[in-house]
Formats: structure tokens, sequence, C-alpha cells
């Protein structure tokens, strides 16, 4: 008996096997069924939130460390008008 999983097609109602020769997705479901799923699964890597930016790139943040300090005095040599992302 072949090695694998069983999973169920969506077009039919047979059981397909499948192997390490028969692992593509693309013989599962149909490429356009996958692309327009796609859209919807996939979810952007930035999600902003100002409660996350001030605590990481915040003016106390900046304060606690060495380097922090340093970005703040380079910014404030520059004459930026905000020292800091927040």
């Amino acid at each position: 008996s072949p090695i694998g999983k069983l999973l169920r097609t969506t077009t039919e109602t047979q059981w397909a096997v499948i192997t390490p020769s028969n692992t593509s997705v693309s013989s599962w479901f149909p490429s356009s069924w996958i692309t327009s799923c796609a859209i919807w699964l996939i979810k952007r890597t930035y999600q902003p939130s100002l409660l996350r930016k001030k605590r990481k790139c915040g003016y106390l943040k900046r304060r606690q460390t060495t380097g922090g300090r340093k970005i703040l005095k380079r910014r404030r040599a520059k004459g930026r008008a905000r020292l800091f992302g927040a």
C-alpha cells in the first residue's frame, strides 16, 4: 500500500493518495482557485499600532539605551522637529 495521507478532492467525491511523487498542490486544485483564495488569505506584514510604535521607537525607549541617546543627540544636532518616530 502507498505511504501517505488521504485528502478529499474538491471537484470530485473520490479520495486522492498523497505520496512523495504526488505532492504538488496544482494536482489537487485548479490554479485559478488557488490564486483567488491566496489573495484573501495573505496578511500584510505591517499592521500599524501607535502603542506598539511608541513602546519600540518612542522617546522613553530611546533614553534607556546608549545607542538611543546617541540617536536623540544626532537628531537634535540636525535640528529635527520630532526627535522620535512615534
